[in-house]
């Protein structure tokens, strides 16, 4: 099987990340069925709440990758 890694890094994003997330999301659902889903997700000690924002999202979402790092 074919796979795919989606590496996001960022730092005191809260405002914008969901949207890089949702982007993924979009592609994953659309697109890449037939793949091996890595998403790995990489913050240098944001202090805006970019952490928790990211953590939510995983969990509502984490269904549709094979394996989440964080």
């Amino acid at each position: 099987m074919k796979m795919i890694s989606f590496m996001v890094i960022t730092y005191n994003q809260k405002d914008l990340i969901l949207y890089t997330l949702e982007s993924i999301k979009y592609q994953v659902c659309n697109f890449l069925s037939d793949y091996c889903i890595q998403l790995v997700v990489t913050d240098d000690c944001s202090c805006d709440g970019t952490p928790e924002v990211v953590y939510k999202w995983i969990e509502r979402n984490k269904d549709i990758f094979d394996a989440v790092f964080t």
